[in-house]
């Protein structure tokens, strides 16, 4: 079952508005009490919440929106599909494998905890809840999300200065500039500006090979 959250039932939902820095959180857990708990503490922090009742749902949700949800809150213990089988799909699937996964686990499951620590999962936080977890759970997302941003763009940054270099590898000698190659020049970063040399050079080696004007 999908659609957006009103209150503390319901699963595959969403609801709040994100504020600048906030990012979208994905609660996985079939306790309803411990959704709504976390979804008012989020959402008050600036941060939009979907939730799932199960690892399935949640699976479903992150390949239904795969650059959406920037953290997952996962517990461990649920039916269907629980936090194990969840976090090891999830590591299995290239498109999710760099999405944060925090632990939800109960005091007395450490051995799980480390269990999940080992197959990937970025951190966890305890149950029962309490307002000054709740307030380090909200600090420790901010991190998360920090992170994530900078490797998302370091990301980025490798895959169009490759997209750069095989355009340039294509480029043939007295041919026009490639299209590509103008596109990435009107960017503001390092990787327009590198561009835009090769561009430079590219027209100049097209205006030498120019015949002279008669």
């Amino acid at each position: 079952m999908t659609g957006v959250e009103t209150g503390a039932t319901g699963a595959g939902r969403e609801q709040g508005a994100s504020a600048p820095g906030g990012g979208h959180i994905l609660i996985v857990d079939d306790n309803t009490i411990n959704r709504s708990l976390l979804t008012r503490a989020l959402q008050e922090h600036g941060h939009m919440v979907a939730t799932a009742d199960n690892g399935e749902e949640g699976l479903s949700l992150l390949r239904a929106q795969r650059r959406l949800h920037d953290v997952v809150l996962l517990d461990i213990m649920m039916p269907v599909m629980d936090g194990f089988e969840t976090l090891q799909r999830m590591k299995s699937d290239e498109a999710l494998r760099e999405i944060p996964v925090i632990m939800i686990s109960s005091l007395d499951e450490t051995e799980a905890v480390f269990r999940c620590l080992r197959m990937g999962a970025s951190d966890y936080i305890p149950k029962p809840f309490n307002v000054m977890l709740l307030r380090a759970l909200s600090n420790r997302i901010d991190a998360h999300l920090a992170l994530s941003r900078v490797q998302r763009r370091e990301r980025e940054h490798v895959q169009l200065v490759e997209e750069l270099a095989e355009t340039v590898s294509q480029a043939e000698p007295g041919k026009r500039v490639p299209p590509r190659l103008r596109q990435l020049a009107v960017r503001k970063d390092a990787v327009g500006k590198l561009a835009r040399a090769v561009e430079r050079l590219a027209r100049r080696s097209l205006t030498a090979e120019l015949p002279p004007a008669h």
